[in-house]
């Protein structure tokens, strides 16, 4: 009988759940919630709880499994030219050093693929994470008594849970959504393949309507990503992962405005279905998903979609030094041979360059395609990134607008910024003080006003000033924020 623990790890709690494992058949055994102090750099206080709670459900040494969340990692869709699998991996750190901000040398690395296509670029999802974030979890966990047997990627469980839930379905285009309180994980997938992955801060209590406006105004721009990421195909299917009771008045605003079929996947009913009555409550039993998902890909032997403590690497090569051996006492007797040999190999080689020149020539067009989607994939990531809601910032912006008596808009430009969003106002005044009066509407603490410029024009009697002004607005915090570094090579995430 084989122990495990698989543990949830977010920013104000760990959720955790145990089994054992016999003859490969899963048996779950507890479910519960830790909460965590609120100070994340407090590594030795996490450790105390973590394993004071451990011991008072007397749960011993042991492997875990540790999922962590979308906000954890940098994720970057990268376009490759055409290569076999082996040399994926070293091709893929190479482009992540130079695009992805947080990578170096030494961050923990992993990524995913789709099925190669003869002589076309490939396409993978690389993920990066901290070092020095891998290092807390793997201290706090060893600290407690557990070995931190693999680091896997929230929503990618989520999403393989969901998959057998469906499994006699095909492979249709399905969003898989993981909702908290406080933010939202979507995830695309075909089978196994992830298409895009994405995780947005959400407003308003869990019950509540404004969260499930914020909900659906999330899907509705997730669902257009994943349109655009897959090559124009739409989302088929639509998966909410999650209690029936809990998700009861979101659903309502769900489908209101999306024209798809969505269905609630309750992880707790998916456990009672292989004999556990699960004793989870609020949160703890609505996020299930991710840890019954790992737990059973570990114990049917399925390789996850990001394994951070185990990233794909290229395979060693193989043991050269017995075949040398033989080659240099064969050549030694038998030089004029050996001599013939060599000659034939060099032959062959340069006979192999002239082909691979070719090849490379002809693969220059489709390697300029593929930086020019790059290029395209980038703006809109840009965009998405941002996490600013543009129609709650034109309501604002309507509103606390001076009346048309003294200010008119003549252009407006909305753009992404280093901070969040921008928008870029340029109008007319009927007096200079009316501009002040408009910047001082519009700034408080989220939105920053920097005037660019006012004029005198004679020409308009009504409105004889032109301004133009930038306001610059500042998306929420992230859960997590690896530290920006200049890269060699440049790049942007």
């Amino acid at each position: 009988m084989s122990m495990l623990t698989a543990i949830d790890w977010d920013r104000r709690e760990a959720r955790v759940m145990t089994a054992t494992l016999r003859r490969k058949t899963l048996h779950i055994e507890q479910v519960f919630a830790i909460a965590w102090s609120s100070d994340e750099a407090d590594v030795a206080q996490r450790t105390e709880t973590l394993k004071t709670e451990l011991r008072k459900r007397g749960i011993g040494r042991g492997d875990v499994l540790v999922a962590i969340s979308r906000g954890a990692v940098e994720l970057k869709q990268l376009e490759l030219p055409p290569a076999p699998d082996d040399d994926l991996p070293d091709l893929v750190r190479f482009q992540a050093l130079r695009e992805l901000h947080a990578v170096t040398d030494v961050s923990p690395l992993d990524f995913t693929t789709t099925p190669a296509e003869e002589g076309r670029p490939r396409s993978v999802l690389a993920a990066a994470v901290d070092p020095g974030y891998l290092t807390t979890i793997q201290s706090i966990c060893e600290g407690a008594g557990l070995r931190v047997r693999r680091v896997l990627l929230r929503p990618c469980e989520t999403a393989s849970l969901v998959t057998r839930r469906f499994s006699a379905e095909g492979n249709p285009l399905r969003l898989t959504i993981d909702a908290g309180r406080e933010e939202a994980e979507f995830i695309a997938t075909v089978g196994h393949d992830v298409v895009l992955l994405r995780a947005a801060r959400l407003s308003g209590d869990f019950d509540s309507a404004e969260y499930a406006r914020s909900l659906a105004s999330e899907l509705r721009r997730t669902l257009a990503a994943v349109q655009h990421q897959s090559g124009g195909r739409r989302v088929e299917t639509i998966a909410l992962c999650g209690a029936q009771s809990e998700f009861a008045a979101t659903m309502q605003g769900l489908t209101q405005g999306v024209d798809l079929p969505i269905e609630i996947v309750d992880p707790a009913e998916l456990l009672a279905g292989i004999g556990y009555e699960t004793m989870a409550t609020g949160e703890t039993q609505t996020r299930l998903a991710p840890l019954v998902g790992a737990l059973l890909d570990e114990a049917e032997g399925i390789a996850p979609a990001f394994d951070f403590l185990h990233p794909r690497k290229r395979r060693p090569p193989p043991n050269m030094r017995k075949r040398l051996l033989i080659g240099g006492l064969a050549a030694a007797t038998i030089a004029a041979l050996g001599f013939f040999l060599v000659q034939s190999q060099l032959s062959a080689l340069d006979r192999e360059l002239e082909t691979l020149r070719e090849q490379a020539k002809a693969l220059a067009p489709a390697v300029a395609e593929a930086e020019e989607i790059q290029k395209r994939a980038g703006e809109v990531e840009k965009w998405l990134r941002t996490d600013v809601l543009w129609l709650e910032e034109l309501a604002r912006l309507a509103q606390q607008l001076p009346p048309a008596q003294e200010v008119m808009l003549t252009q407006l430009r909305l753009a992404a910024h280093p901070l969040g969003g921008e928008l870029q106002l340029t109008g007319v005044l009927a007096e200079s003080s009316a501009g002040d009066d408009l910047e001082a509407a519009l700034r408080d603490e989220r939105h920053t006003v920097e005037g660019r410029g006012r004029r005198h024009d004679p020409k308009d009697s009504r409105y004889p000033w032109r301004f133009q002004s930038t306001v610059v607005v500042k998306a929420p915090p992230s859960e997590f924020a690896p530290p920006t570094k200049a890269l060699p090579g440049g790049g942007a995430r």
